[in-house]
């Protein structure tokens, strides 16, 4: 027992039992120091580093009017790829997701990675509702219900035809992901 204790002293603890104690001691200290470094960094980097433009994140930061949305689905001179997002301000599911959802909206923006386009359902009028109904009719749930939240990749071609090559209408962040993703790809 005696010599596992001294050799563990003489392991850990060498500037006791050194005639040379300044250059063990000073190595002893500076391991501590890139230690403790290491450590105030890491919590530097844990409490106060925050993505770029998802601290406020929300809806209304990245909201498009019902009207310019709307705009967004008609046809163009040539084939174009869109994301379309619909959500409503009372949904639980898409409170679940606004932060996340909302923060990669305005990434995805600055970078000009992909058009997306966003709308709260409740903004829009009974006619532009129908519309919705009549030029997606892939995404609605029992033909009369559209689910929120709900990402869509759309390609909308020169004839107006729309077709929803992706979709996501549940609060599973990690699903909304896959589409936004994908719609950065195809861009």
């Amino acid at each position: 027992m005696n010599k596992f204790k001294d050799f563990f002293i003489r392991q850990n603890l060498k500037w006791r039992y050194s005639n040379e104690t300044t250059p063990l001691v000073a190595r002893k200290s500076f391991k501590i120091g890139i230690g403790l470094a290491f450590i105030t960094i890491g919590v530097f980097l844990i409490f106060f580093f925050k993505p770029a433009g998802t601290a406020n994140a929300s809806y209304q930061s990245v909201d498009t009017t019902p009207t310019k949305a709307l705009k967004a689905l008609k046809p163009a001179d040539r084939t174009k790829k869109l994301t379309f997002i619909l959500y409503r301000d009372d949904c639980k599911a898409c409170q679940h997701v606004e932060k996340k959802l909302a923060g990669r909206i305005q990434k995805i923006r600055d970078d000009k990675q992909a058009r997306i386009v966003i709308t709260d359902l409740k903004k829009m009028d009974q006619q532009q509702l129908k519309t919705i109904q009549e030029k997606l009719p892939e995404i609605m749930v029992d033909q009369t219900k559209i689910p929120t939240p709900l990402v869509a990749n759309l390609t909308i071609k020169k004839d107006g035809t729309i077709e929803v090559t992706q979709q996501s209408n549940t609060d599973n962040f990690t699903e909304i992901e896959n589409v936004l993703n994908k719609a950065v790809k195809d861009n």
